[in-house]
């Protein structure tokens, strides 16, 4: 077992869901971030998102 902490954030596509988002991983941390758009996540975090259109 390792040390490192995996969140589980909701609402991580505006606010400050997608603050916390963005602090977990800039700590090296896991995050599992959901939201009602999961494009708004990438948009607002950065990272791609398997079901956002290509």
């Amino acid at each position: 077992m390792t040390g490192q902490k995996v969140w589980f954030i909701t609402g991580a596509g505006r606010g400050i869901g997608s603050d916390l988002v963005t602090a977990a991983l800039e700590a090296g941390h896991n995050v599992v971030a959901t939201a009602r758009d999961d494009v708004a996540v990438t948009a607002e975090v950065g990272f791609p998102c398997p079901s956002a259109p290509r």
